[in-house]
């Protein structure tokens, strides 16, 4: 927890040096994420914490799909930052997102923020013993744009069982919410 605070901390003062050099008052975007996800959290944190410590910043969060959609919008100028996985940066700006060949080349890495493991979660009863065993299911997968939906679209693409459920394109929230519903598998 040490480690986390310290990284988020050294994030964030990057992030102010960077205004710094700036004599007249800056005003910037900050790209997070769909309501109950982390990338929200830390965009709302940061727009709130910068200016409080320097006076000539004024940022405002601005909620997105995730991910995905943080490398377009910063890539485009719609954001001046935004929070994203290193691998949709470095596929966005080679051009290799799924189903996008446009090179996202107007956006680099100014530090990491966290690690994120990914989860896959069926209820304690049920029958499923693999990823395999989701073929015909509904299966909630991230905001569509989301660093979540595109890593949970290359891993299930990669063991080949993508095309054989019912994707639910839905955030964390929703999801969770959904989940204990009984909508999705």
């Amino acid at each position: 927890m040490k480690k986390f605070f310290f990284l988020t901390l050294v994030c964030i003062l990057s992030l102010g040096m960077a205004f710094t050099v700036q004599a007249e008052t800056y005003k910037g975007k900050i790209g997070g994420g769909p309501t109950g996800g982390t990338f929200n959290t830390f965009a709302n944190g940061m727009s709130v914490y910068v200016p409080k410590n320097m006076d000539n910043v004024k940022l405002s969060a601005v909620g997105s799909g995730g991910s995905v959609e943080n490398v377009k919008r910063v890539s485009s100028g719609e954001s001046n930052f935004g929070l994203c996985y290193a691998v949709d940066s470095a596929l966005g700006r080679g051009g290799k997102l799924p189903k996008d060949d446009t090179k996202y080349d107007g956006v680099r890495a100014m530090g990491f923020l966290y690690g994120a493991p990914a989860q896959l979660v069926v209820r304690a009863d049920s029958e499923f013993k693999s990823a395999m065993d989701l073929k015909g299911k509904k299966v909630a997968v991230g905001n569509a744009g989301s660093g979540a939906a595109a890593s949970a679209e290359r891993f299930f693409r990669h063991i080949g069982v993508w095309d054989n459920f019912d994707h639910q394109f839905l955030g964390y929230s929703q999801a969770a919410s959904a989940f204990k519903d009984g909508k999705i598998d």
